[in-house]
């Protein structure tokens, strides 16, 4: 009974991380293509646009590496996971 709820909670989270990764995915393209037209129309805020745009998409992806902790086999993941809370907390 144990291994199947572990194994259902992995399949779960596995699904959950590929939807998040998507959209933050999803998220920083299109708002970078947004900036972009921004940008050729002169638009004095399309770099703030970008910005907002690309810290949305690393919430996004924080939530994704935050649920990978649920997988989580070596401290080498661990750190991958510090290191973007790291460069989340510095864009804020």
């Amino acid at each position: 009974m144990h291994e199947a709820i572990t194994s259902f909670v992995h399949d779960i989270a596995g699904i959950s991380i590929d939807i998040m990764e998507l959209l933050s995915i999803g998220i920083i393209l299109f708002t970078t293509v947004q900036a972009f037209v921004k940008l050729l129309k002169k638009d004095p805020n399309a770099r703030i646009y970008l910005l907002h745009g690309q810290s949305i998409g690393l919430t996004f992806k924080l939530g994704s590496e935050i649920l990978r902790t649920v997988t989580v086999r070596n401290m080498d993941e661990i750190l991958q996971i510090a290191m973007l809370i790291i460069i989340k907390a510095a864009m804020t």
